[in-house]
């Protein structure tokens, strides 16, 4: 149908636009679901994200890739909703797991997009700055996997004891930005090597990927548009 390709062919121009700025929510609606009481709504959400991520992938993935995507998907978020039903402390960290997996391939699909384009738009540089943002969201569930399994990996940095009844995801993904970014550790410190070593990594991960991708594509932009 002619209006269906046309709305696939607009999306296709501005899917990672799209995807840029739901991340963006996810990140700001994240905890204050979570403060509201509506932590589940934050697990629904996430699963809603991986669809996103989906969306934006499908016409830069084989079609044998992307029902493997779709079956991470799937396993996910049956294992949330075991979570929220049964209230199993197991399948989380599982679910997260799978969700840490299913983004670092999103992230590997879309920077093997980026190398490849032959030009830079808009577009392109909404999926570098997406790109940007998995980073952080990433390491934040993995600091959530972590603090789960050794609880007291993440402390307060006034009274350096154990956050109160567990840290929140929205906690971990503050934690994971705030070294990303590089802003200086204020309320929560990381309180053994495992979490210490995971913040080398994604604060170098981080200046890398900002200094040498980020940098590049906007040069290109920057050169077309002279053009």
């Amino acid at each position: 149908m002619k209006w269906a390709d046309n709305f696939f062919g607009y999306f296709r121009r501005i899917r990672f636009i799209f995807l840029f700025f739901f991340l963006l929510l996810c990140i700001g609606i994240m905890p204050l679901l979570t403060e509201w009481g509506f932590g589940y709504v934050s697990e629904i959400l996430q699963v809603i994200l991986a669809l996103t991520l989906i969306a934006s992938l499908i016409t830069i993935v084989r079609e044998r890739l992307l029902s493997g995507l779709f079956v991470i998907v799937f396993v996910m978020a049956v294992l949330k909703l075991l979570y929220l039903l049964l209230h199993f402390n197991v399948f989380l960290p599982t679910s997260q797991g799978l969700q840490v997996f299913f983004c670092l391939i999103a992230v590997v699909l879309i920077l093997r997009f980026i190398m490849q384009v032959k030009t830079v738009d808009n577009d392109v540089v909404f999926a570098a700055l997406s790109v940007y943002l998995l980073f952080g969201l990433i390491f934040g569930f993995i600091y959530f996997m972590v603090e789960g399994l050794s609880p007291g990996s993440l402390v307060h940095n006034v009274t350096s004891a154990s956050l109160e009844g567990g840290i929140r995801l929205s906690q971990a993904v503050y934690f994971s930005f705030v070294t990303l970014a590089t802003l200086g550790y204020g309320d929560i410190i990381p309180a053994n090597d495992i979490i210490r070593s995971l913040a080398i990594i994604q604060t170098m991960c981080g200046q890398v990927y900002l200094v040498v991708l980020v940098a590049r594509l906007v040069t290109l932009y920057g050169g077309s548009y002279k053009r």
